[in-house]
């Protein structure tokens, strides 16, 4: 009964959050403005995953979670949240993600060494900027997150026997905030909500995971965001391109661009590829241990390399179709 409770309020207020930025965004100039490098075509209020940050204090809360993680999330959603309606460089951004993510994993493991630390730090701060990257066009963070959610609740709880339901918090916020971005965005997750959710998985492969296995574990329920954002990241620094500049290069980017495929097909791709490849994993994991579940998670990775390629040869040097509109 408690759990139901907590699920209700967190899409209460994923609902809420996403009406009152699409109603209000633009009197309080949360307005995203499209450029050439936009994957929409018209002005759209951003921060409507504010209703998802309060979602995620609420769930937090009332389940117990360490206020260490809880308060450096919201921080940085917060801050992200300023940076929504507020320019702050992006080196900025980096330094204080950073730092919040160092000091959260200090007050968790004290213990560790410094290198540890820092390493850690920058796992999560990269994490929770390669969700704000693949948040682009209308419903892939939200479907993926829901799926990331539902396939962590399911992994914690039967694989390694901890019952976390503030995953399943997050995932209902995320509920209630879709229905607002998909098929047709009325309002933008922003900041708030991709750097949040970034973190927040970013930071629970470090809680959760006691050894390599159960990190690969925690980390492959995002496995196309992770390939994506990486094998991207690689592709523009061998072009020497600037990374940290906006730019059209994802796959998903070219999916909806070059290709001319409608954003929620392209999102509802991406989650139904993470769904699928999550529950098998799972599967393998639970009835067959770990080492076919590292071939797995190989396998997969060779998958979706190879045919993130064919959709480069096929598409990127296309000329871009006509935007869908957002």
């Amino acid at each position: 009964m408690n759990d139901l409770f907590v699920f209700a309020v967190s899409l209460i207020l994923g609902i809420s959050g996403a009406y009152v930025i699409s109603r209000y965004g633009h009197v309080l100039k949360l307005t995203d403005i499209p450029s050439e490098r936009s994957s929409h075509t018209r002005p759209t209020p951003k921060g409507g995953g504010i209703g998802i940050l309060l979602a995620f204090v609420f769930g937090s809360i009332f389940v117990g979670i360490s206020p260490y993680i809880w308060v450096s999330a919201a921080f940085l959603s917060i801050i992200s949240f300023y940076g929504d309606f507020r320019h702050v460089s992006r080196r900025l951004r980096l330094v204080i993600q950073m730092i919040a993510a160092g000091v959260c994993v200090y007050c968790i493991s004290p213990n560790l060494s410094f290198f540890m630390i820092a390493l850690w730090a920058f796992f999560i701060t990269g994490t929770a900027n390669f969700y704000n990257f693949m948040d682009g066009i209308n419903g892939i963070a939200g479907i993926t997150a829901i799926i990331a959610a539902i396939l962590l609740f399911i992994y914690t709880d039967f694989v390694i026997g901890m019952y976390l339901s503030v995953f399943l918090a997050i995932g209902f916020g995320c509920i209630g905030f879709l229905p607002f971005n998909i098929p047709f965005a009325k309002v933008f997750m922003g900041d708030v909500g991709s750097i949040l959710i970034g973190f927040w998985f970013g930071f629970s492969a470090f809680v959760y995971s006691g050894s390599c296995i159960e990190f690969v574990s925690m980390i492959a329920f995002m496995l196309p965001f992770y390939v994506d954002s990486i094998s991207t990241i690689i592709l523009r620094i061998k072009r020497r391109e600037n990374i940290a500049q906006p730019h059209r290069s994802h796959i998903y980017q070219i999916l909806a661009n070059q290709a001319g495929i409608a954003h929620w097909k392209v999102a509802l791709s991406y989650g139904f590829g993470q769904l699928i490849m999550g529950l098998i994993y799972i599967a393998i994991l639970r009835f067959a241990g770990n080492i076919p579940g590292m071939i797995l998670v190989i396998f997969f990775i060779c998958v979706l390399l190879l045919l993130f390629l064919w959709i480069r040869l096929r598409f990127e040097t296309s000329p871009d179709l006509k935007k869908v509109s957002a």
